[in-house]
């Protein structure tokens, strides 16, 4: 089957003479189209004397496998499958011999009208089973795969058939009735599983009525533009909800033809190899006609020729150089093509549209800040790519000093300048397997990528790839410590020391005696971070206290925060979150076990919410089993550990939580009465469309902030009573959320110039029932960084730009950029204007800002906003400072004359 083509097939299975049917019949919204007028022939259900379709009608399309059952419903809607009606079925006495089956149901049309002489075949694949009476389909369905082997029958005056066979061996069987291609048709698929009927067995299985639904067809030819056939063409069909296409392939003349379309507007497109994609054709197919004579007509395709080199003009072998529309128009396609050895590259281009041409290497990284655009035909193009580092990661235990055989080495492109764990979490692991050479090649930037290292029983380990700079187009690393090779060797060997990991340990007690407990230790939630403020609860991990001793050890764990709850029968003890860090040992000392307390409690809610989807939940301590909340609000929490403990109400599908906690001081062996006032909060649906300088952005990260809390928010410290992450947005620009949120909400973004751009136009309203559905639009501005004239760039250092708010200390937009002899190495969409030495910086959040630029002479890392500067090499290079001040505009464009 091809993989292209996706059928809509209705399961319909009567058991006992009962009839079970779904309609499942396909909907397209019509919108305007074209119909050839000369091209309809209109046939009416009852001029069919014999209904089944010519030798050649559908000699075009591209084979289709059989049907999987009612799991294949809705897939394409284009097809239309058979509608079964549930009344005016007759029984058939039918006499049926030991060991066979007979399969009987009668096909009407939509006015209840018999359809007589149709073929109706009972199929499997490949076998039926032992006996030799089944027969092989050279087809079956339409344009099904061939080897189906199994049986047929005609419908009779009163559109009755009856199929008598062996009871099938073959694990589905499946009945396929036509009335050719301006029909439904009828589709029963019989085996064991819920999607399907149930499996044929010895005796009588009657299926009713069968009623086929009139539909459409369309056919015609694919030519050049000289108006020769072009055998073996694409054509796609494409209904008015875009969703389900079909695509089929001409014949060796050019020639293509569907039947069982859904009436209404379709859209048709065809591609060759070599060739232009056709201009779309749109049509309106009808029910009970067909469209013949359409005429897709395809021309010679634009061709870009090219070469990838690297700066020293070396060819690149193995490069894809992409084409990418512009805008990414409706039904635009892409191109992509390979570099020969000599690096030169030939190119198709499907349309006479703009595209972005990129040039991509696994070894490499592109020289341009942006794209190349081109359009039509072009020769002798160039494109360069700079050699990344080639780094050989190794890995070594840490307290033998021997390497490991078994590691993985993953690379997270600009995640370096994180040296340790990041809180910020990577969920991707590396694949741990036994590594040929002792080393793993991988090719990156050094200080902005960041590689994860995995190995069986050790933590992951986060560190940026190996300090180096870029020397005569070479990679090198800047200091020669003994693990690396000596300067001026073309590879980095880093190794990677993978400790144990750090432990906690412990000795349990009750009344000043070991006990027997058990001991959970849980990462700590993650708190004031950048990227995501979420606080995720981390897998715990549970050790017994010995009985005898108390004793207790947690072994290899990551560094970070952990939080530790001990508890035996009714005593329990949890401890605010320690500190954890590799090859260390933390030791709790004794902790003693004291009588857990309870909590009482009751939430107030709006009227109108339901108080039984609620729950509370201890926030300091994972593992407590959460308390549900009953419809009179009323909830009850047991064996507590005593002390100062936070609990808050959680939805139970909750996206984020701004504020509504409650700090509870727990007796130990006593009880707390509280009360939670929740009626202002709302468990909030959230869908945003983000749209920055009037195009959907994708890949941004959105939070929302309190309103009232944003004129003050001068800190990095992100706290959810005033601020949530609501997560990224899509390819499209949208996202969707559900929280727990009240008042109203300024939705701020994170862009990748670490701009923090907020818009206080737009509130969203936290309110009960409130779903939030909003369009929002961000404006930029462009702002242009004049150095003074006696500032000297570097050769071989770097050039940082910061912008910080002069109303809002904390919120800046900052960009670092590389020089290699001169050339400029790391922009980030940043453009250098050679004349005037302006430095033109995009996607400058609006407002009052302080400019600088420092100029150094190492290369430094790129910064993340509330990190500080990570210089490779050394840390103490001279600096020139600058500064000016500027006022941008949404939308605004202005120059700043740095002194």
């Amino acid at each position: 089957m091809s993989s292209k083509i996706k059928r809509v097939v209705l399961l319909v299975g009567v058991v006992a003479s009962a009839v079970v049917a779904h309609q499942l019949l396909g909907k397209s919204e019509p919108v305007e189209g074209r119909l050839p007028a000369e091209s309809t022939s209109t046939v009416s259900p009852a001029e069919f004397v014999d209904p089944r379709p010519a030798e050649d009608s559908m000699a075009t399309l591209a084979e289709l496998a059989p049907s999987e059952g009612v799991g294949d419903v809705g897939q394409d809607r284009s097809i239309q499958p058979v509608v079964a009606a549930s009344s005016g079925s007759s029984s058939v006495a039918v006499e049926v011999a030991d060991g066979r089956c007979a399969v009987t149901g009668r096909v009407l049309d939509t006015n209840g009208n018999p359809l007589s002489g149709l073929t109706c075949r009972l199929g499997a694949k490949r076998r039926w089973s032992k006996e030799k009476e089944a027969l092989e389909f050279g087809e079956f369905g339409p344009r099904r795969q061939e080897r189906w082997v199994g049986f047929e029958a005609m419908t009779d005056a009163t559109g009755q058939f009856v199929l008598d066979a062996p009871v099938p061996s073959a694990k589905r069987a499946e009945l396929f009735i036509s009335a050719g291609p301006l029909f439904s048709y009828a589709s029963v698929v019989f085996g064991k599983g819920s999607t399907r009927a149930a499996p044929l067995e010895g005796g009588l299985r009657e299926l009713g009525d069968l009623v086929l639904v009139p539909c459409g067809a369309a056919s015609g030819a694919v030519v050049s533009e000289t108006g020769d056939a072009i055998p073996k063409a694409r054509v796609l069909l494409m209904p008015s909800d875009d969703e389900n296409r079909i695509q089929l392939e001409t014949d060796e003349n050019g020639t293509f033809s569907m039947g069982h379309l859904v009436p209404g507007e379709w859209r048709l497109q065809a591609s060759a190899d070599g060739l232009m994609d056709s201009p779309p054709l749109e049509v309106s197919v009808a029910a009970g006609s067909e469209l013949e004579a359409l005429r897709l007509q395809l021309f010679s395709a634009p061709i870009v020729r090219g070469r990838v080199v690297t700066s020293d003009l070396e060819p690149v072998p193995g490069a894809t150089v992409t084409a990418e529309p512009v805008g990414r128009p409706r039904s635009a396609k892409s191109a992509s093509a390979r570099t020969d050895e000599s690096g030169d590259f030939e190119l198709t281009l499907p349309t006479n549209l703009e595209f972005d041409l990129t040039p991509r290497h696994a070894e490499y990284r592109s020289a341009a800040a942006q794209a190349l655009r081109i359009a039509g035909t072009q020769d002798g193009v160039t494109l360069t790519l700079k050699p990344l580092a080639r780094v050989r990661v190794t890995a070594v235990d840490e307290a033998s000093g021997e390497p490991l055989e078994e590691f993985g080495v993953l690379l997270v492109r600009d995640g370096g300048s994180k040296a340790n764990a990041p809180e910020f979490g990577r969920r991707s692991e590396p694949r741990v397997r036994k590594v040929k050479g002792g080393y793993v090649e991988v090719f990156g930037r050094p200080g902005r990528d960041l590689l994860v290292v995995a190995a069986e029983g050790y933590p992951i380990r986060y560190a940026d790839l190996a300090g180096a700079t870029w020397v005569d187009g070479v990679t090198r690393p800047v200091v020669s410590p003994a693990q690396f090779k000596t300067p001026g060797a073309e590879d980095i060997l880093q190794p990677i020391s993978m400790s144990r990991g750090g432990s906690i340990k412990g000795r349990v007690t009750t009344a000043g005696a070991p006990t027997a407990a058990t001991v959970s230790v849980t990462r700590a939630p993650v708190e004031g971070n950048l990227f995501v403020t979420l606080q995720r609860k981390g897998q715990v991990t549970e050790v017994a206290a010995d009985s005898e001793t108390g004793e207790f050890a947690v072994l290899d764990l990551a560094p970070g925060r952990y939080t530790v709850l001990t508890q035996s029968e009714a005593n329990s003890l949890g401890i605010p979150p320690v500190n954890v860090r590799f090859g260390e040992v933390t030791d709790l000392g004794n902790l003693e076990l004291v009588q857990g307390g309870t909590i009482v409690g009751q939430v107030q809610v709006n009227p109108a919410i339901d108080a039984t989807n609620l729950f509370i939940e201890v926030v300091d301590l994972v593992g407590l089993p959460t308390a549900k909340v009953a419809a009179d609000g009323s909830f009850r929490m047991e064996g507590v550990p005593a002390g100062l403990r936070t609990i808050r109400q959680g939805a139970l599908r909750q996206d984020f939580i701004m504020g509504g906690n409650l700090e509870v001081n727990v007796p130990a062996g006593g009880e707390v009465q509280v009360s939670m006032d929740l009626t202002d909060f709302h468990i909030v649906p959230v869908k945003l469309q983000i749209e920055l300088d009037g195009e959907p952005v994708p890949g941004i990260e959105v939070r929302l902030v309190d309103e009232d809390f944003w004129p003050n928010r001068l800190t990095m410290d992100f706290n959810e009573t005033y601020e949530a992450y609501v997560g990224r947005t899509d390819a499209e620009g949208r996202l969707s959320a559900y929280g727990r949120a009240r008042g109203r909400r300024i939705p701020v973004l994170h862009i990748n110039s670490w701009s923090v751009i907020a818009h206080p136009t737009t509130r969203l309203d936290m309110s009960l029932g409130m779903a939030v559905d909003e369009r929002v639009a961000f404006e930029t501005a462009t702002v242009t960084v004049v150095l003074p004239e006696d500032a000297k760039l570097p050769e071989h250092g770097s050039l940082r730009i910061k912008l910080v708010s002069k109303s809002e200390a904390r919120i800046r937009s900052l960009v670092t950029i590389g020089f290699d002899d001169g050339e400029i190495e790391e922009g980030f969409g940043v453009e250098y204007d050679e004349a005037t030495r302006g430095w033109r910086l995009g996607r400058v959040a609006p407002g009052s800002w302080t400019v600088s630029a420092s100029i150094f002479d190492e290369r430094i890392a790129p910064n993340r906003i509330g990190t500080g500067e990570a210089v490779f090499g050394t840390n103490e290079g001279p600096r020139a400072e600058y500064a000016g001040e500027v006022e941008l505009l949404g939308g605004g464009n202005a120059t700043v004359q740095l002194e």
